[in-house]
């Protein structure tokens, strides 16, 4: 298998933009979508086990998969005394940022349509008592 950094013109010129934007590296913004892809399909990495530094910017990543790694430092209560424990976690990217909005605007779009539902249905219901005490009176 060859490595190429070959792309076709409108998926790089896309990738520039994406890559642009967001003032990362287009093979950078590559890794990132291919990972999305692959995770759909099942790919897991578990980034704790291999961490790497960056040569030129010393900022972690994972060595496997090319994620951005970041430091996160919390205290934990191990018998009875607090343990400063540090774990690295990936970073949060636009891809990450893209599928938290499709999905917040996916759920407030089945809370509308929900609401127009539960609303036309007790339209039709107090109509129809409406109607049913008309027929009464009369």
């Amino acid at each position: 298998m060859r490595k190429s950094n070959w792309y076709p013109h409108e998926i790089y010129r896309f990738m520039f933009n994406l890559a642009h934007d967001n003032s990362l590296a287009i093979d950078e913004v590559a890794f990132m979508l291919l990972r999305e892809v692959l995770a759909s399909h099942g790919f897991v990495c578990d980034h704790s086990k291999t961490v790497g530094f960056a040569e030129s910017t010393k900022k972690p990543y994972c060595k496997h998969c090319y994620t951005r790694l970041e430091l996160v430092t919390e205290k934990v209560l191990f018998k009875g005394k607090f343990v400063v424990q540090d774990e690295y976690r990936p970073k949060e990217t636009f891809v990450d940022i893209k599928r938290k909005e499709d999905t917040k605007n996916t759920e407030v779009e089945f809370e509308v349509r929900v609401k127009a539902e539960v609303d036309a249905r007790i339209k039709a219901l107090l109509d129809s008592a409406v109607s049913k005490e008309d027929n009464k009176v009369r």
